[in-house]
C-alpha cells in the first residue's frame, strides 16, 4: 500500500511539475483621477523620491494607518518611522477611485523608474481633513508587492549614486544657508553657469546670473557678518534622475527654486548648470 501511495504521488507530482503556469493576466489600464485626488498620489510620489518620512506621515490623517511586518502601524509619528529610508522613484498609477461625501478610496498600481512596470498594488484609503469640502487625507494605505518581477529596490550601486548626487545638491544648499564656501567648492564646478529669474511683490521677472566667484564671495561675507538662515526655512532636496555620468535635481530653499544639472568628473558628482527663479505666486 506504502508502495501505491508514494508512485501515485510521484506520479501527480511529475504531472504538476509538467504543467506550464497560466499566463498572467495583463495590467489594468490607468485612469485619470479628479485634480484633488490626483494631488494625493503626487504629493505622495514626491515625498518618497525625497526620501522625505515626515512629509510621507503628514499625508495621513492624524489616526491614519499604514502595514508593517507584524501587522499595522498607526498615527503619524509611527508612519514616519516606518517610511524612514525609504526612497525610489515611485510611480503611482490609478486603476479606480469612489469618493461619498467625506469618505473615499484610490485603487491603484505602483512601480519604479521609468520602465512602465508595475511591481505591486495599493489601495487608499481616504477621508476629507476638515470635513466636506476639506483636502484629502490618507486613513489607510494598504499595498502588497507583486509575486513576479525584479526586487522594487534599487541596486546597491544605483542607491550609493543617488546619496552622492544628493549630498552634492545638499553641499550648494548649505554652502549658502550657513556661509560656508567649501561646501560650495566641493560640489559645484568653478566653470558653472548659473541663471534665474528674480522678482520681488508683483514686478516682472528680471534675469540674473551668479559666476562661481559671486557664490564663493557670497558664503563668505554671510560668514564673515555672523548671520544665520532661519530653521523654518525651506531645506528640500529632490533627486529627479541620476545616470552613470549625468543626474539631475531640484533644490527648494528661501530665495526660490533651483534645478541643477550635475556630472560625474574623475568619480565625483559636480554641478555644472543651475536655472533657478523666485518662489512662484501663490
Amino acid at each position: 500500500m506504502r508502495i501505491a501511495s508514494l508512485m501515485l504521488c510521484l506520479a501527480v507530482s511529475s504531472t504538476l511539475a509538467g504543467q506550464t503556469p497560466p499566463p498572467a493576466p495583463p495590467p489594468l489600464p490607468s485612469i485619470t483621477l479628479p485634480l484633488e485626488l490626483d494631488r494625493v498620489l503626487r504629493d505622495y510620489e514626491r515625498n518618497w523620491r525625497a526620501g522625505d518620512e515626515n512629509g510621507l506621515a503628514a499625508l495621513f490623517t492624524a489616526d491614519g494607518f499604514v502595514p508593517s511586518n507584524t501587522g499595522f502601524v498607526r498615527g503619524r509619528e509611527a508612519i514616519a518611522g516606518q517610511y524612514k529610508d525609504q526612497q525610489g522613484e515611485l510611480q503611482l498609477r490609478a486603476h479606480a477611485y469612489a469618493v461619498s461625501d467625506t469618505v473615499g478610496y484610490i485603487v491603484g498600481a505602483y512601480g519604479f523608474g521609468t520602465d512602465g512596470v508595475d511591481r505591486g498594488k495599493y489601495v487608499l484609503a481616504l477621508r476629507r481633513s476638515g470635513g466636506r469640502g476639506g483636502p484629502w487625507s490618507i486613513a489607510a494605505d494598504i499595498d502588497q508587492t507583486n509575486r513576479a518581477g525584479p526586487p522594487p529596490s534599487p541596486a546597491p550601486q544605483q542607491a550609493t549614486e543617488r546619496e552622492a548626487v544628493r549630498r552634492a545638491a545638499l553641499d550648494y544648499l548649505e554652502g549658502f544657508y550657513e556661509g560656508d564656501s567649501s561646501k560650495l567648492a566641493r560640489s559645484v564646478r568653478p566653470d558653472v553657469r548659473k541663471a534665474g529669474f528674480y522678482r520681488q511683490g508683483s514686478a516682472p521677472y528680471a534675469a540674473e546670473e551668479m559666476p562661481f566667484k559671486d557664490m564663493i564671495a557670497y558664503a563668505n561675507n554671510f560668514k564673515k557678518a555672523g548671520r544665520t538662515t532661519p530653521a523654518t526655512a525651506p531645506r528640500e532636496v529632490i533627486i529627479a534622475e541620476v545616470n552613470d555620468q549625468t543626474a539631475t535635481a531640484k533644490v527648494v530653499a528661501w530665495w526660490g527654486i533651483d534645478y541643477l544639472h550635475l556630472a560625474k568628473y574623475d568619480g565625483k558628482w559636480m554641478i555644472v548648470n543651475v536655472i533657478w527663479q523666485s518662489p512662484p505666486p501663490k
